[in-house]
């Protein structure tokens, strides 16, 4: 017994040796990797130039350990080091000498380094590229732009299309408050012949609260302006102008969030957040969310009231009160970078809904109380970058896919009158075309592929190949329509859109002379339904393959002052509305044609050599053929997009900006064309005597005044004092062609707005505060809709970030 427990014993004694063994090598691990973790430095290097300008794009390279970076808009790039070590460190950027030099890393969790390059005297082949912002590479192309950068007034409870409406040459349009529809126009171009994209990639296909007038500027970098001509990059069939907005960047962790409350019940969030984790910070996740409510009640004047007797009827002052819009959106996004197989890899989801009140349809003559509309889309995305380190070529890659559901409800039969009483009315529609109402329910499943290959076959000469694939089914329901045609909507419709473009860019003269010649393919095929009364036929096919080509120029005379020249001729192609129709009041049109335009910018810019003082001025001249109208019918008739005309647009554009002191700056633009009607077709509903008369409904000249003062280091409280005014001027327009009996005119506005940002130290914390049409005057635009009047805004926001 004594030999079998001894025995037992040294078992239990050489297992508990080994258990121990075993934990203490877990802890000794455990041990290591915690110190480990705390050993690594976070190293930031700024890449500066020699006047302490940040340079993006610059290539660094830390030689004992082959980890390398790009420099972000920020010319910052971190590495993860050892404490107390010491390496190579390897800088270069085209345009600036090289920098190889040894660094020590300090004892410390985090440190920052600044490295400056000195611009390189040595010539590559009489050309000199000097390192540049976002900002001047837009500003300083051939293509005719306007830039907004949001780092200084994101803390503004400003909404996005009045920072647009502030930009020479463009006008916003709105059919009432937040959310409500918008039209842009550009150099006399608008609606549909402007178009919104975001990180160079259609808005649409990110999904509905994507829309320019939705979006939040949270997550916005800047927005980049394109008039008239528009590089190849894009892949767009835009017929006058381009918004591309730039969302945040992803190269540093930050955390972002703001709260907004205003006038007319107003809310409006947003919250941005990234985190970077893994080996040098290679991979990041990211957060963005926004959400907007209003709703939109407020007073109209003068329109159609009940007197006291609730019989007759009057004009008097009603409050907009089927009006409301609620906007939510989420996306969540996983990336890399300076991977061996990609420079730069994201993939993203993004689901949004929208809600909608419909207060009144083209004018604000009948309100309706009870329609309204809902919009659900979730979209999905990959983007894939690859570019050669000695920057002679980068390729690109997107593809995603979008699924989007609208319902629109008009079922109720009555006819509103603006203090909310209403008639009674035989039909279950307040539109009046479906005797047993109206709930369409539209479901779209959008395909997308985009590439863009760039390649630069010497200092001054490069290509871009651009491709955009997209590819919509549509399938519609509609409850109220009886068997037979619910039964012929049930075959989906599809719409077909390839877009190619090639551009050839020349430095010549040592880059004062900038040429960028393209040419642009345009396909398209449909399959849509036709609509004759109230039949709905068979599917109809639709195809067309058509180029369209361009020039633009910038030459540098002296150091300040630059001159551009720019021609296009292009297509825009007819979007699924247009097609297809909306399944509510318009009818669908499958044999509608491309509209065409020839574009023609010329401009010229000159600055002090001090910067203080820059004057610009721009001539554009536009000439359209088979412009696309929506041509409405008669009474209880819907309306139908079709071809109607020709028009030609020419006008001026004139900017002036000065900055007085480092602090204050002022702007002030205007903005005159003559749009005519030069030919009309057949049975449009225009009069052929108004051929040579101005556009209708459109503003022929506006101008603007911005200026902005910041008083730093204030003595009372802590922190930076932001101030900013605008004023926008319209002059009157005639709403209705000159054939009209009764040609009222909307008369001349002038808005004021005027805001407040106070900004803590390190821009940590701010509160803004904003008042628009501070005079409180009456504002009109699409066919006489009034516009809210005087309201207040206030706006706290919180940002971290960690370099």
């Amino acid at each position: 017994m004594s030999v079998t427990l001894t025995h037992n014993l040294q078992k239990s004694y050489l297992l508990g040796r080994i258990v121990c063994a075993i934990i203490f090598s877990i802890c000794a691990h455990f041990l290591h990797a915690t110190n480990s973790a705390a050993d690594p430095c976070r190293v930031v290097f700024t890449i500066i130039d020699e006047n302490g300008e940040e340079i993006a794009g610059a290539f660094v390279e830390i030689k004992e350990v082959n980890q390398k970076a790009i420099s972000d808009a920020s010319g910052r790039a971190s590495f993860l080091l050892d404490q107390n070590g010491t390496y190579t460190l390897h800088v270069h950027s085209l345009g600036f000498e090289n920098v190889l030099r040894q660094i020590d890393i300090p004892a410390r969790k985090d440190y920052q380094l600044q490295i400056q390059l000195n611009e390189s005297t040595t010539e590559l082949s009489e050309v000199v590229v000097h390192g540049i912002t976002k900002e001047e590479q837009v500003l300083t192309q051939p293509h005719k732009a306007s830039f907004i950068n949001l780092e200084n007034i994101r803390s503004q409870p400003t909404p996005i299309v009045n920072l647009l409406n502030n930009v020479s040459g463009m006008r916003i349009r709105q059919n009432g408050g937040a959310g409500s529809d918008v039209n842009i126009s550009i150099n006399g171009i608008g609606g549909k012949g402007v178009k919104i994209f975001i990180d160079e990639l259609p808005s649409y296909l990110l999904g509905a609260a994507y829309d320019i007038n939705y979006i939040s500027q949270g997550i916005i970098q800047n927005i980049e302006i394109y008039k008239g001509t528009i590089p190849v990059k894009f892949g767009s069939d835009g017929l006058g102008g381009l918004i591309n907005i730039t969302t945040r960047q992803k190269n540093s962790e930050y955390l972002d969030a703001s709260y907004s409350y205003g006038s007319w019940n107003t809310h409006q969030a947003n919250f941005s957040a990234n985190r970077r984790f893994g080996e040098n910070d290679r991979f990041n996740i990211s957060l963005d969310a926004f959400y907007t409510y209003s709703d939109n009640n407020y007073f109209m004047e003068d329109v159609d009231v009940f007197e006291e007797d609730g019989v007759n009827i009057t004009k008097g002052r009603g409050r907009r009160f089927n009006d409301s819009f609620e906007s939510r959106l989420a996306k969540a996004s996983v990336g890399a970078r300076n991977l061996s197989w990609a420079d730069d890899f994201q993939i993203f989801s993004a689901i949004s809904k929208i809600d909608k009140g419909v207060q009144h349809g083209v004018t604000a003559i009948n309100p309706w109380g009870d329609t309204f509309s809902e919009e659900t889309s979730w979209s999905s995305a990959l983007t894939w970058r690859k570019f050669d380190k000695r920057e002679k070529w980068d390729i690109g890659v997107s593809f995603g896919y979008v699924f989007s559901e609208f319902n629109f409800v008009d079922s109720v039969g009555r006819t509103y009158f603006w203090d909310q009483n209403f008639n009674t009315r035989p039909v279950s529609s307040e539109f009046g075309f479906y005797a047993n109402g109206n709930t369409p329910e539209i479901d779209t499943d959008t395909f997308f592929a985009r590439q863009s290959f760039n390649f630069a076959f010497s200092n001054e000469h490069k290509i871009n190949l651009t491709s955009l694939f997209t590819r919509d089914a549509i399938l519609a329901a509609n409850p109220a329509l009886d068997d037979m045609d619910q039964d012929d909507l049930d075959n989906p419709q599809y719409l077909t859109k390839n877009y190619t473009g090639l551009a050839l860019e020349s430095n010549l003269l040592d880059s004062r002379l900038t040429n960028i010649v393209s040419i642009k393919h345009f396909y398209q095929e449909s399959d849509a339904i036709d609509v004759v009364f109230d039949d709905i036929g068979d599917l109809e096919k639709n195809r067309y393959s058509l180029f369209g080509y361009g020039d633009v120029i910038r030459f540098q005379m002296t150091d300040k002052l630059t001159t551009s020249l720019g021609y296009e001729y292009t297509i825009r192609q007819a979007d699924s509305e247009e097609l297809f129709g909306d399944f509510i009041a318009i009818d669908p049109n499958p044999s509608i044609r491309p509209e065409e335009s020839h574009n023609i910018n010329a401009g010229l810019n000159w600055e002090t050599g001090d910067g203080k003082f820059e004057v610009a001025a721009a001539f554009f001249y536009r000439s359209i053929s088979d412009k696309i109208f929506l041509q409405a019918g008669g009474q209880n008739t819907r309306a139908r997009y079709t071809n109607l005309s020709a028009t030609e647009v020419q006008g001026l554009e004139f900017t002036l900006k000065y900055s007085p002191l480092q602090f204050w700056n002022f702007e002030a633009n205007a903005t005159y064309k003559d749009e005519i009607l030069k030919d009309v077709v057949e049975n449009s509903g225009i009069s052929e005597s108004s051929l040579g008369a101005r556009i209708a409904n459109d503003p022929y000249f506006f101008a603007n005044l911005i200026t902005d003062y910041s008083i730093p280091n204030l003595s009372a409280i802590s922190g930076e004092l932001k101030l900013f005014y605008s004023l926008n001027y319209i002059h009157e327009f005639f709403p209705t062609w000159a054939e009209a009996r009764v040609r009222a005119t909307i008369p001349s506005q002038t808005i004021q707005n005027v805001s407040a940002v106070w900004m803590s130290p390190e821009e940590r914390w701010s509160l803004g505060v904003e008042c628009r049409n501070l005079f409180n005057e009456l504002a009109f635009d699409n066919y006489s809709v009034q516009r809210p009047g005087r309201s207040f805004y206030i706006k706290a926001r919180i940002f971290l970030q960690k370099l």
